[in-house]
């Protein structure tokens, strides 16, 4: 078993994007499931869809369940990779570059 010995703060830009719904959640999802990510990792889903951050978990989740085979879709793993997954509406025309 793979230590990981330091937590972060993942953010995936474009998290309501295709490649991010069936692709890369989907595999951050596995990752966790083999508890591969350091207990206290944090995935920020950054998106420019505005509107209720529950909603767009809602979506992702949506996602996992048609991705992830249904073998391997643990309740007791689901629960614990949204509990570390946290909704980010981003405004990119708004973004000051210094």
């Amino acid at each position: 078993m793979i230590s990981i010995s330091e937590p972060c703060t993942f953010a995936l830009f474009g998290a309501m994007g295709d490649l991010a719904l069936r692709k890369l959640f989907p595999a951050l999802f596995q990752l966790d499931r083999a508890e591969l990510l350091h207990e206290n990792t944090r995935l920020l889903a950054l998106a420019r869809e505005a509107g209720d951050a529950a909603y767009h978990l809602g979506q992702i989740e949506e996602h996992l369940r048609e991705f992830v085979p249904a073998e391997q879709l643990e309740e007791t793993a689901l629960a614990r990779f949204k509990a570390r997954l946290e909704y980010v509406h981003v405004d990119f025309s708004r973004l000051t570059i210094m």
